[in-house]
Protein backbone atom coordinates (compact mmCIF):
# COMPACT_ATOMS: atom_id res chain seq x y z
CA UNK A 1 0.00 0.00 0.00
CA UNK A 2 1.48 3.77 -0.83
CA UNK A 3 -1.00 5.61 1.48
CA UNK A 4 -3.62 5.40 4.46
CA UNK A 5 -5.69 7.20 5.98
CA UNK A 6 -6.69 6.09 9.69
CA UNK A 7 -9.96 7.27 11.57
CA UNK A 8 -9.31 6.66 15.23
CA UNK A 9 -13.07 6.94 16.91
CA UNK A 10 -13.17 7.65 20.47
CA UNK A 11 -16.49 8.98 22.56
CA UNK A 12 -16.99 12.35 23.96
CA UNK A 13 -18.41 14.14 27.37
CA UNK A 14 -21.84 13.26 26.16
CA UNK A 15 -20.91 9.56 25.31
CA UNK A 16 -20.86 10.17 21.50
CA UNK A 17 -18.82 8.94 18.87
CA UNK A 18 -15.89 11.19 17.84
CA UNK A 19 -13.83 10.65 15.11
CA UNK A 20 -9.83 12.25 14.80
CA UNK A 21 -8.30 12.02 11.32
CA UNK A 22 -4.51 10.80 10.42
CA UNK A 23 -3.30 10.71 6.90
CA UNK A 24 0.17 9.28 6.41
CA UNK A 25 1.70 8.65 3.19
CA UNK A 26 4.41 5.17 3.40
CA UNK A 27 5.08 2.38 1.69
CA UNK A 28 4.29 -0.07 5.11
CA UNK A 29 1.40 0.60 6.94
CA UNK A 30 1.46 1.46 10.92
CA UNK A 31 -0.97 1.44 13.37
CA UNK A 32 -1.87 5.14 14.81
CA UNK A 33 0.33 5.15 18.16
CA UNK A 34 -2.14 7.25 19.54
CA UNK A 35 -5.17 4.41 18.75
CA UNK A 36 -2.95 2.31 19.98
CA UNK A 37 -2.41 3.63 23.30
CA UNK A 38 -5.76 4.55 24.46
CA UNK A 39 -7.19 1.76 22.42
CA UNK A 40 -9.39 3.35 19.75
CA UNK A 41 -10.81 1.69 16.80
CA UNK A 42 -9.38 2.37 13.63
CA UNK A 43 -11.02 2.53 9.78
CA UNK A 44 -8.05 2.06 7.09
CA UNK A 45 -8.12 3.13 3.32
CA UNK A 46 -5.71 1.30 1.72
CA UNK A 47 -4.48 2.41 -1.83
CA UNK A 48 -2.58 0.14 -4.35
CA UNK A 49 1.14 0.68 -6.19
CA UNK A 50 -0.19 2.12 -9.88
CA UNK A 51 0.98 -0.92 -11.10
CA UNK A 52 -1.58 -3.23 -9.63
CA UNK A 53 -3.70 -1.74 -12.74
CA UNK A 54 -1.86 -3.81 -14.91
CA UNK A 55 -1.42 -7.20 -12.76
CA UNK A 56 -1.29 -8.60 -9.17
CA UNK A 57 2.60 -8.39 -9.38
CA UNK A 58 5.02 -5.67 -11.16
CA UNK A 59 7.29 -8.23 -12.81
CA UNK A 60 4.02 -10.27 -14.21
CA UNK A 61 1.74 -8.17 -15.63
CA UNK A 62 -1.94 -9.71 -16.71
CA UNK A 63 -5.21 -9.97 -15.18
CA UNK A 64 -5.09 -13.52 -16.05
CA UNK A 65 -4.59 -16.73 -14.07
CA UNK A 66 -4.55 -20.80 -14.46
CA UNK A 67 -5.18 -23.20 -11.61
CA UNK A 68 -3.84 -26.35 -12.78
CA UNK A 69 -5.68 -28.29 -10.43
CA UNK A 70 -5.50 -31.56 -12.87
CA UNK A 71 -1.63 -32.31 -11.52
CA UNK A 72 -0.50 -34.20 -8.64
CA UNK A 73 -1.67 -32.62 -5.16
CA UNK A 74 1.94 -31.83 -4.18
CA UNK A 75 2.45 -29.59 -7.35
CA UNK A 76 -0.90 -28.01 -8.01
CA UNK A 77 -0.37 -24.18 -8.77
CA UNK A 78 -2.00 -20.76 -9.71
CA UNK A 79 0.05 -19.39 -11.91
CA UNK A 80 -0.70 -15.67 -13.66
CA UNK A 81 0.32 -13.21 -15.91
CA UNK A 82 2.94 -12.71 -18.41
CA UNK A 83 4.88 -15.32 -16.55
CA UNK A 84 2.84 -18.25 -16.96
CA UNK A 85 3.70 -19.25 -20.02
CA UNK A 86 6.97 -19.42 -18.86
CA UNK A 87 6.32 -21.29 -15.99
CA UNK A 88 4.23 -23.88 -17.82
CA UNK A 89 7.11 -24.58 -20.46
CA UNK A 90 9.57 -25.36 -17.63
CA UNK A 91 7.31 -27.64 -15.46
CA UNK A 92 6.66 -29.53 -19.22
CA UNK A 93 10.40 -29.72 -18.78
CA UNK A 94 10.60 -31.06 -15.60
CA UNK A 95 7.93 -33.20 -15.82
CA UNK A 96 9.18 -34.67 -19.55
CA UNK A 97 5.88 -34.01 -21.05
CA UNK A 98 4.67 -32.12 -24.53
CA UNK A 99 2.46 -28.61 -24.63
CA UNK A 100 -1.05 -30.05 -25.38
CA UNK A 101 -2.86 -28.76 -28.34
CA UNK A 102 -6.53 -27.86 -28.36
CA UNK A 103 -8.64 -30.54 -30.47
CA UNK A 104 -12.16 -29.43 -29.35
CA UNK A 105 -13.68 -25.60 -27.79
CA UNK A 106 -17.29 -25.57 -26.94
CA UNK A 107 -19.29 -22.58 -25.89
CA UNK A 108 -21.79 -22.95 -22.93
CA UNK A 109 -23.49 -20.52 -20.72
CA UNK A 110 -25.58 -21.44 -17.43
CA UNK A 111 -27.44 -19.76 -14.55
CA UNK A 112 -26.19 -19.95 -10.38
CA UNK A 113 -28.39 -22.19 -8.28
CA UNK A 114 -30.88 -20.02 -5.61
CA UNK A 115 -30.75 -21.27 -2.15
CA UNK A 116 -32.61 -23.73 -0.45
CA UNK A 117 -34.85 -21.24 0.76
CA UNK A 118 -35.46 -18.50 -1.89
CA UNK A 119 -37.20 -18.37 -4.78
CA UNK A 120 -35.95 -17.87 -8.01
CA UNK A 121 -36.69 -13.90 -8.79
CA UNK A 122 -36.82 -12.80 -12.54
CA UNK A 123 -33.23 -11.62 -12.55
CA UNK A 124 -32.50 -14.98 -11.58
CA UNK A 125 -34.24 -16.12 -15.03
CA UNK A 126 -32.99 -13.76 -17.52
CA UNK A 127 -28.98 -13.36 -16.11
CA UNK A 128 -26.73 -16.49 -17.27
CA UNK A 129 -22.98 -16.87 -16.55
CA UNK A 130 -20.89 -17.97 -20.07
CA UNK A 131 -17.69 -19.83 -20.72
CA UNK A 132 -15.94 -22.17 -22.81
CA UNK A 133 -14.34 -25.39 -22.21
CA UNK A 134 -11.33 -26.16 -24.35
CA UNK A 135 -10.65 -30.17 -24.77
CA UNK A 136 -6.94 -31.20 -25.17
CA UNK A 137 -5.07 -33.62 -27.59
CA UNK A 138 -4.04 -35.83 -24.11
CA UNK A 139 -7.49 -36.66 -23.27
CA UNK A 140 -6.82 -36.38 -19.54
CA UNK A 141 -8.36 -33.56 -18.60
CA UNK A 142 -10.53 -30.62 -19.83
CA UNK A 143 -9.90 -26.64 -18.83
CA UNK A 144 -12.55 -23.98 -18.25
CA UNK A 145 -12.04 -20.27 -19.65
CA UNK A 146 -14.49 -17.22 -18.02
CA UNK A 147 -14.24 -13.82 -17.56
CA UNK A 148 -15.66 -12.42 -14.79
CA UNK A 149 -14.94 -10.02 -11.83
CA UNK A 150 -11.26 -9.47 -10.97
CA UNK A 151 -10.82 -10.66 -7.76
CA UNK A 152 -14.01 -12.76 -7.69
CA UNK A 153 -12.68 -15.50 -6.38
CA UNK A 154 -9.66 -14.92 -4.11
CA UNK A 155 -12.44 -12.38 -2.31
CA UNK A 156 -14.84 -15.32 -1.82
CA UNK A 157 -12.55 -17.77 -0.19
CA UNK A 158 -11.24 -19.74 -3.16
CA UNK A 159 -14.99 -21.01 -4.03
CA UNK A 160 -15.32 -21.45 -7.46
CA UNK A 161 -17.88 -23.97 -9.41
CA UNK A 162 -15.49 -25.29 -11.56
CA UNK A 163 -13.10 -27.07 -8.40
CA UNK A 164 -14.28 -30.52 -7.17
CA UNK A 165 -13.59 -29.30 -3.35
CA UNK A 166 -15.73 -25.41 -3.67
CA UNK A 167 -17.27 -25.84 -0.04
CA UNK A 168 -13.67 -27.28 1.68
CA UNK A 169 -12.42 -24.88 4.42
CA UNK A 170 -10.03 -23.68 2.75
CA UNK A 171 -10.70 -25.30 -1.16
CA UNK A 172 -7.36 -26.35 -2.62
CA UNK A 173 -7.60 -23.30 -5.11
CA UNK A 174 -7.76 -20.53 -2.34
CA UNK A 175 -4.62 -22.84 -0.80
CA UNK A 176 -2.67 -22.89 -4.15
CA UNK A 177 -3.59 -18.89 -4.84
CA UNK A 178 -0.21 -16.57 -3.96
CA UNK A 179 -1.05 -13.97 -1.55
CA UNK A 180 -0.87 -11.29 -3.87
CA UNK A 181 -3.92 -12.37 -5.51
CA UNK A 182 -6.20 -12.29 -2.28
CA UNK A 183 -7.69 -9.27 -2.35
CA UNK A 184 -11.26 -7.94 -2.15
CA UNK A 185 -13.41 -8.51 -5.87
CA UNK A 186 -13.62 -5.55 -7.92
CA UNK A 187 -17.02 -5.36 -10.02
CA UNK A 188 -16.13 -2.84 -12.43
CA UNK A 189 -13.14 -4.74 -13.87
CA UNK A 190 -12.16 -7.89 -14.83
CA UNK A 191 -9.81 -10.60 -14.58
CA UNK A 192 -9.71 -13.90 -17.29
CA UNK A 193 -9.45 -17.76 -15.47
CA UNK A 194 -8.65 -20.86 -16.62
CA UNK A 195 -9.31 -24.03 -14.45
CA UNK A 196 -8.34 -27.35 -15.27
CA UNK A 197 -11.08 -30.00 -14.41
CA UNK A 198 -11.13 -33.19 -13.67
CA UNK A 199 -13.57 -34.04 -17.16
CA UNK A 200 -12.13 -35.46 -20.26
CA UNK A 201 -15.07 -34.73 -22.88
CA UNK A 202 -18.29 -32.21 -23.26
CA UNK A 203 -20.05 -35.52 -22.31
CA UNK A 204 -18.39 -35.98 -18.73
CA UNK A 205 -18.75 -32.29 -18.38
CA UNK A 206 -22.42 -32.07 -19.18
CA UNK A 207 -22.53 -34.77 -16.12
CA UNK A 208 -20.72 -32.24 -14.30
CA UNK A 209 -23.31 -29.60 -14.37
CA UNK A 210 -26.32 -32.21 -13.59
CA UNK A 211 -24.48 -33.68 -10.79
CA UNK A 212 -24.09 -29.97 -9.54
CA UNK A 213 -27.78 -28.55 -10.62
CA UNK A 214 -30.17 -27.47 -7.90
CA UNK A 215 -31.66 -25.40 -5.31
CA UNK A 216 -28.62 -25.16 -2.64
CA UNK A 217 -26.24 -26.13 -5.04
CA UNK A 218 -24.13 -24.31 -7.91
Amino acid sequence: AEKRRSSPARRNKKGKSKTIKVQTHCPTPRFPKEAAKKGFSVRATLVSPSWSRKGWTQDSPGHFWWYFACREPSKRRVSFGTKMIRNLRNYLTREHKVEPIAVCIHHFAHRYATGHNRAETIKDQLVYHAGVLVEWDHAQYCTIFELAYLNGISGYGGKSNWVVDRNAKPPGLYRAMPGCMKTPWLSDRAEIRAIDLPVKSKEEFENYLRKYSGRGLR
